[in-house]
């Protein structure tokens, strides 16, 4: 019995048992990374090379959910200002959280414990339960919880600030409504991307900082907290995600203790291209791979096929398979090898060669696979001694 899929062996196993063959799990199974996996065990007997025989099994495995993920908000926080004239049942913010579970796992209520502040427990939006008042410059603090439905529940709180300030007080402003960016996965780290610019209120001479307050869990970018010029700090991965939606707030400090800062927030949109930055891969269940085929059988005869597989996407995945052996063909596109000649026992019990799958853009990249061929002893084809009879 050979191996598995090379894509599979980090996560399952093949055991030879009294029984036959024995599936065990070797790794840690993730259902919101991968829910399905698809392989094949190849098992094969114990027969002189020449008459080795061997058979594919394919295996499907799909995995289930359990609750294992804790709510994430989409905000390492929330803060907010509020103009004091502001009535009851107005809208303060919206919080939302997400998580990677499935179904009833992944559904999520809210709750905050506030006399002044209620929330949706489904949609996440705070409104006020009573008006301000003559409420002015003060801040409130609050935690919102978020829990989802499993067995057992799982929970994440956040914090929300809300600064109230007088209609002659107004936070800053930024210059775009959204602020939008398309780079290559390979951009380089520590290059900066755009600059946020938020102008001060009138007739205040404080100073605004910048922040990241959301859409960066790796925490792949930075904010310069003066310049607003916003930077890569690890790289990206165009297959892992596409897209970035930042959060970036501006602090507008207050000019004295008694007027607090005030908060606003933007989104950025970072938009993701792809590169050829993957090597083609072969699915095979073992390399070598190890096929037969029976002596004397005519040209054009199939011997096996192989397939490799690109991460990469569009035109950077599509592959082109080639081998060099005067016996063999392969289709450049389909992977089909057959032979180009009558193969003979007698001249070599195996062939070997080498099989190189290339992607179709610039930097080429390509990978290779060994291939070997068992030659079958077989009883020769009848043949007659001449093309064509003429009877008269």
């Amino acid at each position: 019995m050979e191996n598995m899929d090379l894509d599979t062996m980090d996560t399952f196993a093949a055991r030879r048992t009294p029984e036959g063959c024995a599936l065990v799990l070797a790794g840690y199974l993730d259902w919101s990374s991968v829910n399905k996996y698809s392989f094949s065990i190849r098992a094969t007997d114990r027969a002189e090379a020449a008459q080795r025989k061997s058979a594919i099994a394919f295996v499907t495995i799909h995995v289930q959910d359990t609750n294992n993920h804790d709510p994430a908000f989409l905000q390492s926080s929330y803060w907010v200002s509020l103009p004091n004239d502001a009535n009851m049942g107005s809208t303060v913010v919206t919080v939302k959280a997400r998580d990677l579970d499935k179904g009833e796992n992944a559904d999520i209520t809210y709750k905050l414990s506030s006399d002044l502040f209620s929330i949706h427990p489904t949609k996440g939006i705070i409104k006020l339960t009573q008006g301000l008042g003559s409420v002015t410059n003060k801040k409130y603090e609050f935690s919102v919880i978020a829990t989802d439905q499993g067995t057992p529940n799982r929970q994440t709180a956040v914090s929300v600030s809300v600064s109230v300030h007088s209609l002659s007080y107004i936070p800053p402003k930024f210059v775009r409504p959204v602020y939008r960016k398309v780079i290559p996965e390979n951009f380089k780290t520590g290059v900066a991307l755009l600059t946020v610019r938020a102008q001060k209120s009138l007739g205040l001479g404080s100073s605004i900082e910048y922040f990241i307050v959301g859409g960066d869990p790796l925490k792949q970018f930075s904010v310069g907290t003066r310049s607003g010029v916003l930077t890569l700090r690890k790289k990206l991965d165009y297959e892992r995600v596409k897209q970035h939606v930042l959060v970036v707030r501006a602090v507008q400090n207050g000019l004295s203790r008694d007027k607090p800062s005030l908060p606003t927030e933007i989104k950025v949109i970072v938009n993701v291209t792809d590169v050829n930055d993957n090597r083609p891969r072969f699915a095979l269940p073992v390399d070598p791979l190890v096929t037969s085929v029976d002596e004397f059988q005519p040209p054009g005869t199939l011997v096996t096929v192989v397939k490799a597989f690109d991460k990469d996407t569009h035109n950077h995945s599509s592959i082109t398979y080639r081998l060099e052996d005067d016996n063999f063909q392969i289709h450049s596109y389909l992977g089909t090898i057959t032979t180009t000649t009558e193969l003979y026992h007698s001249q070599g019990a195996s062939r070997s060669f080498v099989v190189t799958a290339t992607d179709s853009t610039p930097p080429y990249r390509s990978a290779k696979a060994n291939v070997v061929v068992m030659i079958n002893k077989a009883t020769p084809r009848p043949r007659f001694p001449m093309r064509s009879w003429l009877n008269t």
